[in-house]
């Protein structure tokens, strides 16, 4: 270590930044589980754009920590930022997320942050299709309900629905 203790530094920064991020992350997912319209995190705006600061910065000090290794049974930055992109509706944060997620390569237990941020790009595409006045309306909210990994292979699949879906079987079950 350097006689100035910057690597200590490093060390205390990336676990700040670890537990702010997993902490909001948590808290988010434990006060939406029972939800059953997306829309409900439009409520966690502010909590999204600091799990992304934090995010970034973990990213950035565990890229310069690990610069021999891709791959790790921890789980980082990788799963909070997917979940960003996917859940936050601000098209700037989301934005963001995606684009951190698609820096470098690396795989956080099965969570590989190029084929997630291939995902999130997707769920992101597809709302925004649909967008009225800079606002994803509630009802073309995708809610991805299963993901099927090849890892192998580098391929994903997804399961998703949204409310336009749903409408759209009712109208033509009613006919």
């Amino acid at each position: 270590m350097p006689p100035d203790g910057t690597a200590h530094d490093e060390d205390n920064k990336s676990r700040v930044f670890y537990l702010g991020l997993h902490f909001i992350h948590s808290t988010i997912i434990l006060e939406t589980v029972f939800a059953t319209n997306e829309s409900i995190y439009d409520e966690y705006t502010a909590g999204f754009s600091e799990m992304l600061c934090h995010g970034i910065e973990l990213k950035r000090l565990t890229a310069q920590k690990s610069k021999t290794t891709n791959w790790t049974f921890d789980l980082g930055a990788v799963l909070p930022l997917y979940f960003i992109a996917t859940k936050c509706r601000v098209r700037d944060i989301r934005k963001l997320a995606v684009e951190t997620l698609q820096q470098g390569s690396r795989r956080e237990g099965i969570w590989d942050n190029l084929l997630l941020a291939k995902m999130a790009a997707r769920v992101q595409r597809l709302e925004e299709e649909c967008i009225e006045k800079d606002v994803v309306p509630g009802w073309a909210r995708v809610e991805v309900l299963e993901t099927f990994f090849e890892l192998d292979w580098r391929i994903v699949k997804m399961k998703c629905r949204n409310a336009w879906a749903k409408i759209l079987a009712i109208a033509k079950d009613a006919q």
